[in-house]
């Protein structure tokens, strides 16, 4: 559904994320509060219970609630907003720079879709908070100038690597914010079972000197370049492949641990 969207307003700004609301939660938990300014927000709603959203205009709310952001008491500040009721079947936009809060009486269920655009000075910024993780920048300011003098790493040549794994990164977990944090019971799949590539979450792959660094649903392993890694990269890729299939790339080099 995101993919249009991402393409019209540039994918390496974009990100997606999926919320549920199910329950008869009254309001909802965050209280009156505002997006940040680059995200839309659509609801899909299930029902059965009908949910309301009230917005307010920012100097509005302010004018009401004082410089806090949030209020968590909605029900003093509901009257001077204006409320629109979210029916079954109903799909309501809520644009970003409005403060808002939703309430549901009863128990209901719906899906949030939120769409983020973000400038581009801010995609920068975002990329140079990865030189705090970053092995290579560790240690003193001595230490940290000697080695980037010695590898010959430049500020442009460290960003150009830090946006082609941002990219990466972004690809192999279809755009959403966030990574998925789900696991899987490793005893539970059997060794002959196949996984299949799923095209909206592909592996990708970052190449680097030296080390190749691979994302899975935004998830990173960082690897020797290898002749068997791409080997392996490939069949991962582009094939519904089994552990055993995956084990035969090795030419049994690694051990399976039953």
């Amino acid at each position: 559904m995101s993919r249009p969207v991402f393409a019209a307003q540039g994918a390496e700004r974009s990100t997606a994320e999926v919320t549920l609301f199910m329950g008869d939660y009254g309001y909802t938990p965050f209280g009156i509060h505002l997006d940040d300014p680059f995200t839309s927000v659509v609801h899909c709603h299930f029902g059965p219970a009908v949910k309301t959203m009230t917005l307010f205009n920012i100097e509005e709310f302010h004018r009401l609630n004082g410089k806090s952001k949030n209020c968590f008491e909605p029900s003093l500040l509901i009257p001077f907003g204006k409320t629109y009721a979210i029916r079954p079947g109903d799909i309501f936009l809520l644009p970003p720079h409005y403060y808002h809060v939703g309430h549901t009486d009863g128990f209901s269920i719906g899906i949030a879709v939120a769409i983020s655009k973000y400038p581009e000075a801010s995609t920068t910024q975002r990329l140079l908070q990865h030189a705090i993780a970053d092995s290579d920048l560790s240690g003193g300011i001595a230490q940290v100038i000697e080695r980037a003098e010695k590898d010959g790493l430049s500020f442009a040549s460290w960003l150009r690597a830090a946006h082609r794994k941002h990219l990466a990164q972004a690809e192999s977990r279809g755009r959403l914010r966030y990574s998925p944090r789900l696991g899987y019971r490793q005893n539970a799949i059997s060794k002959d079972a196949l996984w299949l590539p799923d095209p909206d979450f592909p592996i990708t792959c970052s190449e680097h000197a030296g080390h190749l660094s691979l994302f899975a649903r935004g998830h990173q392993i960082r690897m020797k370049k290898s002749p068997v890694i791409y080997k392996l990269l490939e069949k991962c890729r582009q094939s519904p492949a089994s552990i055993n299939d995956l084990h035969r790339i090795f030419e049994k080099n690694v051990f399976i641990r039953d």
